[in-house]
């Protein structure tokens, strides 16, 4: 056939296109072939790539071209053994007739010669049947050995299967002994996250409480030394307002001192506005104590 056929054939769930100069049913019958092995194959071997399931069926494709090889390969020796036979019957039966052509010629000369050539025709006749039976049991014996053949390539397609499911269930216990490891190293690395945020947290509420009793002390400090220094410069203004009343003549002397107590106050109001900036600062150390521990 001429030209070149383009079939649309679908292998194992996916279309293409073949081109050849095979006839369309010869192209399909391969196709469907194809697709037959695979999904044989995929029956079997259970859940792998579709590149690996091509692998297998151009394995089991090229063990089957092989085993068709040998059997023809074995049908032609069984041929040219057989054409070997045909050949030697006809040198036989050639040889038989220039015999028995022969053994006319010389019949008229002698009947003992033409019993000799009669019984050499009986033993080529029995040679002949001998042959025959030779090709009988060489054909049975061919038949055991096809038998025998077959048997050997079914053994080897169970051991071949076998074997695909055990890798399978090795690759899925390795698949699970990893995730189960995966799964322990993330357990211990989120005990030990956590066991350090704790240790974090720990660390700091001790630190804060450190510091806000340091502040807390340093404000009380601060303060009662301002409330005492405040009363007893108020306890001076009164005292010394009282005597301005009781003397007039010393209301310069008394300004003055009056004065160094406003000046003494206003170091007073001073110091607490520091310690109002101490508490500020403190607050500051304390969220930034804070913004160290990362969130649980």
């Amino acid at each position: 056939m001429s030209g070149s056929n383009r079939v649309n054939v679908t292998i194992f769930g996916h279309e293409y296109t073949i081109s050849g100069t095979k006839p369309r049913d010869h192209i399909m019958k391969v196709a469907d072939h194809v697709d037959g092995v695979m999904a044989d194959i995929a029956g079997q071997a259970g859940a792998i790539s579709q590149s690996s399931l091509a692998v297998l069926a151009a394995v089991n494709i090229a063990d089957e071209v092989f085993a068709e090889q040998e059997k023809n390969r074995a049908k032609d020796g069984e041929k040219d053994q057989l054409e070997k036979d045909i050949n030697h019957y006809i040198q036989l039966w050639e040889e038989a007739k220039r015999n028995f052509l022969q053994y006319k010629e010389d019949s008229q000369a002698s009947a003992e010669q033409v019993a000799g050539v009669q019984e050499r025709l009986n033993e080529k006749a029995i040679e002949n049947e001998r042959l025959l039976k030779a090709a009988a049991e060489k054909d049975k014996r061919i038949s055991e050995l096809t038998e025998e053949r077959d048997k050997r390539v079914s053994e080897l397609k169970e051991e071949r299967d076998r074997k695909i499911a055990e890798l399978s269930e090795e690759k899925s216990r390795t698949i699970a002994e990893i995730t189960e490891k995966s799964n322990r190293m993330v357990d211990e690395i989120s005990r030990d996250r956590d066991h350090r945020v704790a240790q974090l947290v720990e660390e700091k509420d001790a630190r804060v409480d450190e510091i806000t009793r340091e502040r807390n002390q340093r404000i009380a400090s601060i303060t009662a030394e301002k409330d005492a220094r405040i009363e007893e410069l108020e306890s001076q203004i009164a005292q010394l307002a009282g005597k301005l009343k009781e003397q007039g003549d010393g209301q310069a002397n008394s300004a003055g001192q009056i004065k160094d107590l406003e000046d003494k106050y206003k170091e007073i109001e001073g110091n607490y506005f520091e310690v109002q900036m101490e508490n500020i600062r403190l607050k500051g150390e304390i969220e930034r104590l804070n913004a160290m521990i990362p969130d649980a």
